[in-house]
């Protein structure tokens, strides 16, 4: 588009205005690597194989060796991802009972943050004892009250730290949505827990992740939505 950039891929960018304006110009942009990985958490959640594309490999690094941890493995080939269906049993705990295990969220590279709701959903469903340490934004654990609700055995230390304490089976809840970042985790629980999960302001989930529940209905998930 014209605009002259200094400092690509360092902490330092000069940008030089253009007083003449922009010039039209055609740009492919990345796959979202947050949506795949949500996907990815909530598919070996559930049962079956599933297949997202596309993806960038190397967008997908440390999210792989986070899940990796709690005995999820991504499968990842050219442009695509696959997921397999992991029984309850073949999570990374059921190999290595009362193993503690850590999640810390940093900036890119690092795991990301927006991820943290629904990597604390994978957590209660292994047989260890997981601390999930947010450390990029204050009070982005509160949510784990609506999990509480659900089954799960998390103590919050602070407003920066849980621990999830696993195995343990979710069931289905009346639960209020905070904010489009954590709407995706709390459908993953939702998916997984048995019986019937009704998520208020359900509509944040959307603004964030576009046709997301058209998605997963396609993959056949029981999800209706009500105006």
């Amino acid at each position: 588009m014209g605009v002259h950039i200094e400092g690509a891929s360092s902490n330092l960018l000069v940008i030089h205005g253009q007083a003449g304006g922009l010039r039209g110009a055609e740009q492919t942009l990345s796959p979202d690597h947050i949506e795949a990985a949500s996907l990815a958490a909530i598919a070996t959640l559930t049962p079956g194989h599933v297949t997202i594309q596309p993806v960038i490999r190397a967008d997908l690094h440390m999210i792989s060796a986070v899940y990796e941890k709690l005995g999820v493995q991504l499968v990842v080939e050219g442009d695509q991802l696959h997921t397999y269906e992991q029984p309850w049993g073949s999570f990374l705990g059921a190999q290595h009972p009362n193993v503690d295990l850590a999640v810390d969220t940093a900036p890119w590279p690092g795991f990301p943050s927006d991820l943290v709701a629904v990597t604390t959903v994978m957590a209660t469903q292994t047989n260890a004892t997981t601390l999930i340490h947010e450390k990029l934004f204050s009070d982005r654990l509160l949510f784990v009250d609506k999990l509480r609700g659900m089954g799960a055995q998390i103590v919050l230390s602070d407003p920066h730290r849980a621990i999830v304490i696993g195995k343990t089976p979710l069931h289905g809840e009346y639960i209020d949505n905070p904010d489009v970042r954590i709407g995706l985790g709390l459908l993953a629980a939702a998916l997984c827990a048995q019986g019937r999960t009704t998520i208020d302001r359900a509509e944040l989930i959307g603004r964030y992740f576009e046709d997301v529940i058209p998605k997963l209905t396609a993959l056949g998930a029981a999800i209706e939505v009500e105006p």
